[in-house]
């Protein structure tokens, strides 16, 4: 995708120079490096097993974090595929319900619970650190979990509602 989006760039600068009436010679940034080829494959199997996988992030030592959200569960693969760790998050009755799982420049662990409305802040071995309701603003109704969690690059938390509405936090849980 991103190919076609430096031949798409290239075509509307130089239609833009061409209208412009410019006749000095365009020098365009060189494709992006293709990523390495891994030669690693392995299928998710660890301690209360794997049944819904949802999500993934690599922590800063290469240590793959697993969301299976069925089981609600986290789980903590070596880079290699050996099982490090399984965390159970919740009872039965919240199963399917942790939908997004981010990891910050410092290893923090987030999670978004949908059915609980709110964000979890965990450390790199799931013990809690901080939960926000994420439900208490004006734009988000009660009935509006959390379906996705991503980190901005100022550590800020951002939030999605049912896929269409979006809140920024603070790695403490204020509101932005």
């Amino acid at each position: 995708m991103g190919r076609k989006r430096v031949k798409i760039g290239a075509l509307l600068l130089t239609a833009l120079v061409t209208a412009c009436g410019g006749d000095e010679e365009m020098v365009m940034d060189p494709a992006p490096p293709t990523p390495p080829a891994h030669d690693l494959t392995w299928t998710f199997s660890a301690p209360g097993g794997t049944d819904g996988v949802w999500d993934l992030e690599v922590n800063s030592g290469g240590d793959v974090y697993v969301l299976d959200s069925r089981s609600s569960r986290v789980h903590r693969f070596s880079s290699d595929g050996d099982s490090l760790a399984s965390w159970p998050l919740a009872d039965d009755s919240a199963t399917d319900y942790l939908m997004g799982l981010e990891i910050d420049e410092v290893d923090d662990i987030y999670l978004a619970d949908r059915r609980e409305n709110r964000v979890g802040k965990y450390d790199g071995n799931m013990i809690p650190l901080l939960e926000w309701d994420s439900h208490d603003t004006a734009d988000v109704t009660v009935d509006m979990g959390p379906t996705a969690i991503a980190i901005g690059p100022a550590r800020e938390v951002m939030v999605v509602y049912e896929l269409r509405i979006v809140q920024w936090f603070t790695p403490t849980g204020i509101y932005l």
